[in-house]
């Protein structure tokens, strides 16, 4: 085994005990945005005797980690949004349909402002079927992160999309 490399099954449970610890810091963040509403005086007291305190800490001890759990940046890497499978299906070319054609199509996309994309086809598989215009109309389902994963913004950034028809079982 290389030094420094971990085993898949340690890693995965090291990304699996990350994943819990950054979703138990956006529910105590809305617990104690609830708390504010609901019971002021006792949230008030915790936050400054308790959370308060131990943040500054945390910092010092390891910045890493609060980079890592803090809850804006557990919610600014929630996946994307992509287009469902119902969505897909109501866009199949009906000629393709018919025939019981799948087909795949590869688009080249750069990431707008509002992180929605727009798209080109780069290929298409069989082509003039329709997978090339259907898989355009699915772009508009799709948003991107905010953030690639170097931390810089995905705004202007280019991507391929790959969109597989598959043909219906008959």
């Amino acid at each position: 085994m290389t030094v420094g490399v971990l085993p898949q099954s340690t890693r995965s449970s090291q990304l699996a005990l990350w994943r819990a610890a950054q979703w138990i810091g956006v529910a105590l963040t809305g617990a104690l945005l609830a708390g504010l509403v609901w019971s002021p005086e006792i949230t008030l007291r915790l936050l400054w005797n308790a959370v308060i305190p131990v943040l500054p800490a945390t910092f010092l001890v390891s910045p890493q980690l609060w980079r890592n759990v803090c809850p804006l940046a557990t919610l600014t890497m929630l996946p994307p949004e992509r287009p469902t499978a119902r969505r897909i299906s109501d866009l199949y070319p009906r000629s393709a349909l018919n025939d019981g054609v799948g087909g795949r199509v590869v688009m080249e996309c750069r990431v707008l402002g509002d992180l929605s994309v727009s798209c080109s086809v780069a290929s298409e598989t069989p082509s003039g079927v329709g997978f090339g215009r259907a898989a355009l109309s699915a772009a508009s389902s799709y948003r991107a992160r905010a953030t690639l994963s170097d931390g810089s913004s995905s705004v202007g950034s280019t991507t391929r999309i790959a969109v597989n028809f598959q043909a219906p079982q008959r």
